[in-house]
């Protein structure tokens, strides 16, 4: 919560860009979050191809460390949060408690929780959706209750490092 309300009050300038190569990154932030899955036992399943965009750290750890913590946190015991790293895109998919594919704009919306049960200020996929936006980063969402939430993240094509 610190976190996201110290980045809400700073400057986008203050985060300049540079090259964060994904797959590596990815590893990292799951390595942070398995003692958090783990009380639940939920299990990470990665499929990393290469990718590298030009990002501030900060900024796209805001955004993984987010969805990351809501598969886990909406997620069932015995569940599973699937990462699946494009070139072009980053793909979170959990096992969870889902919601009505309806209300997929609302979530985005600052204080808006759809399950009030699992703690939280209703602040993260705002955050998430802001920086998404400022980066042109397009953000995808589908659900299903009972069955999961994946989110989607499809890199503009100026942020992506293509290798040569």
């Amino acid at each position: 919560l610190y976190n996201d309300l110290t980045f809400t009050i700073r400057s986008s300038k203050e985060y300049p860009e540079q090259s964060i190569k994904m797959d590596e990154f990815i590893m990292e932030r799951v390595e942070y979050f398995t003692p958090l899955a783990s009380t639940k036992n939920i299990n990470f399943v990665k499929e990393l191809n290469k990718s590298q965009i030009m990002i501030n750290k900060i900024v796209i750890t805001r955004i993984v460390d987010n969805l990351l913590s809501n598969a886990i946190k909406y997620n069932k015991v015995n569940g599973t949060v699937k990462i699946v790293l494009q070139e072009d895109s980053l793909c979170i998919i959990d096992t969870g408690i889902g919601f009505e594919q309806s209300k997929s704009k609302e979530i985005f919306e600052r204080y808006i929780r759809l399950d009030e049960s699992n703690g939280g200020f209703g602040l993260g996929l705002s955050i998430v959706k802001s920086l998404c936006d400022l980066h042109k980063i397009k953000i995808d969402v589908k659900s299903q209750v009972d069955v999961g939430t994946t989110f989607t993240l499809f890199w503009n094509n100026s942020l992506i490092i293509h290798s040569t």
